[in-house]
């Protein structure tokens, strides 16, 4: 009972108390008085939906962190983790509450208004109206404004950035077009084998990355083409699990398609063709006929990749957008004034892309202190597309993210209303079905952050911002105007 925390303090010695709200003989919120009191370790309070008036008085308390009592253990290891490193928890389906709970206990003492603007009055005036912060932006043309700009310059970056070949492996054109455009920016850059980074004056300490290559075939025999992303692990040292099956999946990507065979020095188109069909003419090669136009002279070895091409309706854009989408919000980023560390990585698509950041990341002896690796994020239904959702993990299958910086994310995100799916709990959800139903468990995936995260043991962590897509690797990969924009609004936030 709350009556015994103290006791229990001076003999255990614990790094975090995790205490219950509601004690019969004294109350959580007056026993994390007490902590508070000794000057006592941080206090993480267990809490239930509808106990908003104990939320309160824990929050006047000193309480650090609020988990739900029906939370995971998983959840709530995090939480007690992230409170006893010094940092405050807030579970995401209580956040709303705390920051209700800590509004309501603010004094209110007059305030003599003649002190403000009268831009500053128009701002008052519509919060007093009931205007929430999107709609008080949107009539004041505020950060709605920029966040509208920002999208503009995304869209017209994307643009630019898939009419330009990236093969995975055969990504150089893009590169140094890339690198062409942080020095514009007025980065530091410097071009590695793998990828291209750009330093600001916080370099080192904020960093922002995103992989610049993409799917595409590479010419083994006259008419005859490979996945890229299936011979190279062979060259690389990268272990690779491509079937037969696999190469089925990758016919149905290419064929009826327009693409173009091009100069991998370069990037100059050497041909244009069109995919009448694609298929698999052997297991183990992943060989590919591709009955076609314009493709039957080229040289063996030369990448083949979509035609360029971005299509959009006003309300959602279609490309092949992984990842130069994230490529392109982070170059927007930099041309708005970020001044930290932006990295391009090559060959993400064979799992070899985190080596080349890790590389960089460790020039700085430490490791950032907050680094968010953009990317898209597969779905097989628009749900989440057309919402606006940004999608975030706490994990995928190879490493645990770090979660003071999954935490603020969501808490941004939350800030401007904006759809959150944490995509590992979402599989974990649905596997729940699935293993009910006797049916094969879904994959948590692998992302370039997990196998950072675990290459460097832990040295390096940080947090995925991902956009989600439908028609993931295909020439019609398609997300939502929302959808960009939120995630743009909450990496500006997240890195000012």
């Amino acid at each position: 009972d709350g009556d015994e925390v103290i006791d229990r303090i001076e003999r255990c010695s614990p790094d975090v108390v995790v205490m219950d709200i509601r004690m019969r003989r004294v109350d959580g919120a007056t026993a994390t008085s007490a902590v508070r009191a000794i000057d006592g370790p941080p206090v993480l309070v267990l809490t239930t939906f509808d106990d908003d008036e104990t939320l309160a008085a824990a929050l006047r308390a000193g309480a650090a962190g609020f988990v739900l009592k029906s939370a995971p253990g998983e959840d709530i290891l995090r939480a007690v983790a992230t409170v006893a490193a010094g940092d405050s928890w807030i579970d995401p389906q209580v956040a709303g509450r705390v920051l209700a709970a800590y509004r309501d206990q603010l004094p209110r003492e007059s305030v003599d208004l003649s002190v403000l603007t009268d831009r500053e009055l128009d701002v008052l005036r519509a919060v007093g109206r009931g205007s929430n912060n999107r709609e008080a932006a949107a009539e004041l043309f505020v950060s709605e404004a920029t966040l509208k700009t920002h999208l503009a310059r995304v869209l017209t970056k994307l643009q630019q950035l898939v009419a330009g070949p990236s093969v995975v492996g055969y990504e150089g054109p893009i590169l140094r077009h890339l690198a062409r455009e942080l020095h514009t920016a007025g980065l530091d850059v410097t071009s590695t084998e793998g990828g291209v980074v750009g330093n600001g004056a916080r370099g080192g300490r904020v960093v922002i990355s995103a992989h610049a290559d993409r799917h595409g075939l590479i010419c083994t025999a006259p008419g005859t083409f490979t996945y890229a992303a299936h011979v190279l692990p062979a060259i690389r040292g990268v272990a690779n699990s491509h079937r037969h099956a696999f190469a089925e999946t990758v016919c149905t990507r290419f064929g009826d398609e327009e693409v173009r065979a091009y100069d991998p020095r370069t990037g100059d188109t050497v041909a244009d063709g069109r995919v009448d069909h694609m298929a698999v003419c052997g297991i183990d090669a992943l060989g590919i006929e591709v009955p076609g136009k314009g493709l039957d002279a080229i040289l063996t070895a030369t990448p083949v990749a979509f035609q360029g091409k971005v299509t959009q309706d006003g309300q959602h854009v279609q490309a092949q957008l992984d990842n130069v989408l994230g490529v392109a919000m982070a170059l927007v980023l930099v041309e708005s004034g970020f001044d930290g560390t932006v990295v391009f990585t090559a060959e993400e698509e064979i799992g070899a892309s985190w080596r080349y950041l890790n590389h960089e990341l460790l020039r700085h002896v430490q490791a950032p202190e907050t680094l968010i690796v953009l990317d898209t994020s597969p779905f097989d239904d628009s749900e989440a597309v057309d919402v606006g959702a940004v999608v975030l993990r706490w994990r995928d299958e190879t490493a645990r993210f770090s979660v003071p910086t999954v935490s603020r994310l969501i808490q941004i995100s939350q800030s401007h209303d904006i759809p959150v799916v944490v995509k590992d709990r979402l599989i974990e959800r649905l596997n729940e079905e699935r293993r009910f139903n006797g049916r094969d468990l879904l994959p948590l995936g692998r992302t370039e952050l997990g196998r950072l995260v675990r290459g460097t043991a832990e040295f390096v962590n940080g947090a995925t911002l991902q956009v989600p897509t439908t028609m993931y690797h295909t020439n019609a990969e398609t997300t939502s105007v929302a959808a960009i924009a939120n995630a743009m609004r909450v990496l500006r936030d997240a890195t000012d």
